[in-house]
């Protein structure tokens, strides 16, 4: 005699991705920290990069571990902005991926930029034991070879980040207040008008990335 069993349905239980947590967790940390990094690289700079070299150098003699410290979170920051461009665009999907697909690459170049600027705070370091005018002499030659492409250079790593924030908005993880706080960002590093008009629209972006970050942190898809 044979007896017919019913089949019993299994619930499948979601298997815990600590790799993937972290990796979320990562990303979203960069974003904010980045920001807080160009932050305190800005206060301990002593060179006004709007001087002349010359006055550049004396502002820079006797301040040498600041500006070397300076230095090195200019070039971590280098590093940090890659992983923003990894977390925002490992996260943009639908809308979000034509604006990513040009955001990544100019955000990339904007990190070359960064890690030049870092470079040539330590090339300013090194002229240090030179006389003032060999200093500056040297720093204008080198201005002269590099050429205004360097200049255009400088402005990629904001542009990148607002296209990135366009990206991250039109995905839906980037609150329509922190774009627009990101677009404030943008228009203050290209037209710096304000009083401490390099250190605000840093301040402003790292409010704008940091509330995305949290949203990041809160969404754990």
């Amino acid at each position: 005699m044979t007896t017919l069993q019913t089949p019993v349905a299994t619930v499948s239980t979601p298997v815990a991705d600590p790799p993937g947590a972290v990796r979320r967790i990562a990303g979203a940390v960069s974003l904010p920290l980045m920001f807080v990094l160009l932050i305190i690289g800005n206060v301990l700079d002593p060179v006004d990069p709007s001087q002349h070299y010359a006055r550049q150098q004396q502002a820079l003699t006797g301040h040498e571990s600041a500006m070397g410290a300076s230095v090195v979170l200019q070039l971590i920051g280098a590093g940090v902005l890659i992983a923003v461009v990894l977390a925002i665009a490992g996260r943009t999907r639908g809308r979000g991926r034509i604006a990513a697909g040009f955001g990544v690459p100019i955000t990339v170049i904007g990190a070359i930029a960064m890690v030049m600027t870092g470079l040539h705070g330590l090339f300013q370091l090194a002229l240090l034991p030179q006389p003032v005018a060999t200093a500056a002499a040297v720093l204008e030659q080198l201005d002269s070879l590099v050429g205004p492409m360097f200049l255009v250079l400088l402005f990629t790593a904001p542009v990148g980040l607002f296209v990135l924030a366009l990206a991250s908005w039109r995905a839906g993880f980037m609150p329509l207040p922190a774009f627009i706080l990101a677009a404030a960002f943008l228009v203050g590093e290209l037209i710096p008008v304000l009083p401490m008009g390099e250190l605000i629209p840093v301040v402003l972006g790292l409010i704008s990335f940091g509330w995305t970050a949290v949203v990041l942190l809160l969404r754990r898809a």
